[in-house]
């Protein structure tokens, strides 16, 4: 994705191409799909139904990748139309449409027993956020780091050689 996106979103370098990568990544692959398949702590929940919710949680993870691929192109399009605030917020706002219209439409699933501690499911589901906004953070910004020392490689040997 950063061979792709680098160059095309505006005047950003390496480190902020890779940052907003993981933004969008961040947000796409685990935030919009924890929203509606939280994960349970382990020996919570039927186990019979395990393929299915794993089934149901990716199958979230791919309408959001879809519905922001989307929302990219839209916002692209509406651009010089529109300018690239206006876009921006249109885009945003498609994305969120299909969002809360997937989110709507795919079955609801709650097994987490009536007398599970409330506390110790809000704190599991708390720490799998933190450790995936942990992970996306670290990938952009190291990602980031060592596209921009390898970017920058190329010229400082031309200005070596000259």
């Amino acid at each position: 994705m950063f061979a792709f996106a680098h160059g095309r979103l505006g005047a950003l370098h390496a480190r902020g191409t890779s940052a907003l990568l993981a933004w969008f990544g961040f947000v796409s692959v685990a935030i919009v799909p924890f929203l509606k398949y939280p994960p349970n702590p382990p020996a919570v929940g039927n186990p019979e139904t395990i393929g299915p919710r794993t089934a149901l949680f990716f199958g979230m993870v791919v309408i959001s990748l879809v519905a922001a691929v989307f929302a990219v192109r839209l916002q692209r399009r509406m651009q010089a139309l529109h300018g690239d605030w206006n876009a921006t917020l249109v885009a945003g706002a498609a994305y969120i449409v299909v969002i809360v219209i997937a989110q709507a439409a795919l079955p609801r699933v709650d097994e987490v027993p009536a007398d599970f501690s409330a506390s110790l499911l809000w704190s599991f589901r708390l720490t799998a956020i933190g450790i995936q906004a942990l992970i996306w953070t670290t990938l952009g910004l190291l990602f980031g780091a060592l596209a921009a020392r390898e970017i920058e490689r190329p010229a400082l040997r031309r200005m070596a050689a000259a």
